[in-house]
């Protein structure tokens, strides 16, 4: 079932790694633009000049020189609370990615150890809803196969069991034998797993 209410996740970072580059990245996006626009700023204002006043006298200035140092600060102050909130966007953006993946991944390796019981529950907010369906529903095909698996190995079990085994001939008892070892066999293989039902 998806949309669990106790499933709350408290540690945003579940995957460290993949979280740290996500977020890394698009700081490094940012950055890039914010330098990008910055630049063209400067350089459209490179064929232009101002006036100001610097110390009481009045002085024509290009306008990219005398703009450049309010652009550095800016840009980096700008820089700096963007860094900080795109950091806290993201890191809670990646975490619906991450908290999902890192849930259907104990699940997957239930089932490859398996258990074929589990079921996957992700959060409403969650990414990768379709993916947990996928699971659960692959978890129970496989439940399902196994189990008509074992109800065919009990069938043929009761009917070794009812052959009479005082009459038959050389060639038939060493039959029986190997196809009561092979059936062995294959319920020890089957046991590995388990289902719902018995």
């Amino acid at each position: 079932m998806i949309g669990h209410r106790d499933s709350r996740r408290k540690n945003y970072f579940i995957k460290k790694k993949f979280q740290g580059i996500f977020i890394l990245r698009f700081c490094l996006l940012m950055a890039i633009g914010l330098v990008l626009s910055a630049l063209g700023l400067y350089l459209y204002s490179k064929s232009s000049t101002t006036t100001s006043f610097i110390h009481s006298r009045l002085d024509i200035v290009n306008t990219s020189n005398y703009i450049l140092p309010a652009l550095v600060w800016a840009g980096l102050l700008v820089f700096f609370v963007m860094a900080i909130i795109t950091a806290l966007v993201v890191m809670y953006m990646s975490h619906r990615i991450a908290g999902a993946m890192h849930n259907i991944e104990q699940h997957l390796n239930q089932i490859g150890s398996g258990d074929l019981t589990t079921c996957v529950r992700l959060r409403s907010t969650d990414e990768a809803q379709a993916m947990a369906e996928g699971v659960n529903s692959i978890a129970k095909a496989l439940s399902g196969k196994l189990s008509e698996m074992k109800k065919i190995i009990a069938v043929i079990s009761g009917d070794i069991s009812r052959i009479d085994k005082n009459n038959p001939g050389n060639f038939l008892e060493n039959g029986l034998n190997n196809l009561t070892n092979r059936i062995k066999e294959l319920s020890e293989k089957l046991n590995y797993f388990k289902t719902d039902s018995k």
